[in-house]
């Protein structure tokens, strides 16, 4: 079973996450090395499928970059 760990702080993955999010459309935010995401009440399924995408798709892309930085994580 793999061990999951937290990335190292000093790697800034809550930012590069936002920086992610940014590039594919989502606007969100960072506190120290937490991703946050604060989306209205009123948000619709379909927007919130593209959320959700969005994310996905910029947790492997920050992972993978992570990963590169430190290969034993």
């Amino acid at each position: 079973k793999e061990k999951r760990r937290p990335f190292s702080v000093d790697l800034g993955v809550g930012g590069r996450m936002v920086a992610a999010c940014r590039e594919r459309g989502l606007i969100s935010r960072s506190f120290q090395d937490s991703y946050l995401l604060a989306p209205p009440l009123v948000t619709k399924p379909e927007q919130i499928d593209q959320i959700v995408e969005i994310v996905g798709e910029s947790v492997r892309e920050v992972v993978a970059w992570a990963r590169r930085q430190k290969p034993e994580l």
